[in-house]
């Protein structure tokens, strides 16, 4: 039977472990909790089940998670499920699940990763963007000629609401 594939989103809890195995090859170890994060009727958010595991990275994936992610850091992963099994002092056989990652990416969700010469524009306000006729096609800030789609309202099936809004 294959081992599953998969890709959780959490936070990093604790520092990364980063060492190099007797052969010389770099390895890394963090742990980190998937929260179910939910929304009350009453708009508030709580949060719901956690799923708990501990991510391993080999040779240069390892060496980049060492240099890049924090503990508090919200990442993104994809690999192996696995388990690992111990034997406690008293004898008794202990498991707990493990990702053995192909990949690990810090999420862009809560908080930029600044790169340099990276630019964006400020943000306007509704009143400094200027005011384009209703069915001209739009441009991008720099001049181009790309069309941005025109600026009637969204008219998709089954909703008068905008989805870019």
């Amino acid at each position: 039977m294959p081992v599953p594939y998969l890709t959780l989103e959490g936070r990093v809890v604790g520092d990364v472990q980063f060492k190099f195995t007797d052969d010389g090859m770099p390895v890394a170890r963090f742990r980190m909790v998937c929260v179910d994060r939910k929304k009350t009727p009453a708009g508030d958010w709580v949060d719901g089940a956690e799923f708990w595991v501990t991510v391993s990275c080999f040779r240069r994936l390892a060496e980049n998670v060492a240099d890049s992610v924090k503990d508090k850091h919200q990442v993104v992963v994809t690999g192996k499920l696995s388990t690992s099994e111990w034997f406690e002092t008293d004898g008794s056989k202990r498991s707990a699940p493990k990702v053995v990652a192909s990949n690990v990416a810090r999420s862009l969700v809560f908080d930029a990763i600044p790169t340099e010469g990276a630019r964006r524009p400020p943000r306007e306000t509704p009143a400094q963007r200027p005011q384009v006729p209703a069915g001209a096609p739009r441009t991008d800030s720099q001049g181009s000629d790309e069309s941005w789609g025109v600026s009637e309202p969204w008219s998709g099936p089954g909703t008068q609401d905008d989805p870019w809004a």
